[in-house]
């Protein structure tokens, strides 16, 4: 019951209903805490803080994450890697300069490889890279992130369309950043394009319309325009 609620909770993640999401976590936290398992309740608590993540209350998902790692102490190498890089992600989102950094190095420092990937430690190489870059961005560090996010994009599974669109919206950011607004905007059409379908979950559409409101210099421009106009009827 433990396991099943995360991949649940995270599917209504998905189609933006945080109330049923929040619900299935209760309901997983509880049959972890009976079955005695630390290790699982870390990792029913790292799923749960990608709702407020995404939903734009990374205080939320600090909190949620710091339990977690309180708590992790004995889990496989994957998962503790997994927890601090969704932390120090989280950290940077809340603007924390001390805090991130200390947790990627913390979830640099498990070998995410040392161990057979499978079941609910998916976390790899490509995973670690792809947050790394996302913290760095958050952090301003464009040069660092960008080189991170590509790293990721080239070891990702090509069926992997969620996370290949998330990776690329990243990307794009950084590229706001660094002042190419074509790029960027031409990196989250091709986003969206993976995800069209299926994989257009809420997650790659707030994504895309954080990045849509970045470019404020630039709201009249004709790529822009196009975005925010591509980014509404995939919303939609």
């Amino acid at each position: 019951m433990g396991v099943l609620s995360g991949p649940a909770g995270n599917a209504f993640i998905d189609v933006n209903n945080l109330e049923r999401s929040a619900a299935l976590f209760d309901v997983g936290r509880v049959a972890a805490e009976e079955a005695e398992d630390l290790s699982l309740l870390a990792w029913l608590l790292s799923m749960q803080s990608i709702g407020p993540f995404f939903s734009k209350r990374p205080g939320e998902a600090v909190e949620l994450l710091a339990q977690a790692q309180a708590l992790s102490a004995a889990a496989p190498a994957r998962r503790r890697a997994w927890i601090s890089a969704y932390l120090a992600r989280a950290c940077a989102a809340t603007g924390s300069r001390q805090a991130a950094p200390r947790a990627l190095d913390t979830a640099t420092a498990d070998p995410v490889n040392a161990e057979s990937e499978g079941g609910i430690d998916f976390f790899n190489a490509a995973r670690l890279d792809r947050i790394q870059g996302a913290s760095m961005l958050l952090l301003g560090d464009y040069e660092a992130a960008g080189s991170l996010l590509l790293a990721a994009m080239s070891q990702r599974d090509p069926t992997d369309t969620k996370g290949r669109a998330l990776t690329t919206l990243d990307l794009a950011d950084c590229r706001v950043g660094q002042g190419e607004v074509e790029e960027a905007c031409r990196l989250a059409h091709t986003a969206l394009d993976m995800a069209n379908g299926s994989s257009m979950v809420q997650p790659i559409i707030s994504r895309a319309r954080g990045l849509r409101s970045t470019p404020a210099p630039w709201q009249e421009s004709a790529p822009v325009i196009a975005l925010a106009e591509r980014v509404q009827e995939s919303a939609a």
